[in-house]
């Protein structure tokens, strides 16, 4: 049976150990819970020839890290919470970028 990237994000390690809901922003810990039972699901994926274990690791997690980007940015950009976070993050990107250009002392 072929499973797709859907698939393997619904595995059950999206929910946190804690009780909290699930986040559209996972944490570092929650990305590499992920990549451990990826792993550990699927042995093949853990093997790189070019590669050392821990770049592997961190190759996974970047993987899965654009997954969740790349989520927000199509499906999930009408939701309030997507909203806040853009909103944030172009302030402080606004900031810098006139700070940088001399506009603000």
């Amino acid at each position: 049976m072929t499973e797709t990237c859907t698939d393997i994000a619904q595995l059950p390690c999206n929910r946190s150990d804690d009780g909290k809901k699930k986040s559209r922003y996972p944490t570092s810990r929650q990305y590499d819970q992920v990549v451990d039972k990826i792993f550990k699901r699927y042995p093949q994926l853990s093997d790189a020839p070019n590669l050392t274990p821990q770049g592997v690791r961190e190759l996974w997690r970047l993987r899965l890290r654009q997954k969740f980007q790349n989520n927000r940015k199509r499906k999930d950009s009408s939701l309030p919470i997507v909203q806040e976070r853009k909103k944030k993050t172009k302030t402080a990107t606004d900031e810098i970028t006139f700070q940088n250009r001399g506009y603000m002392d």
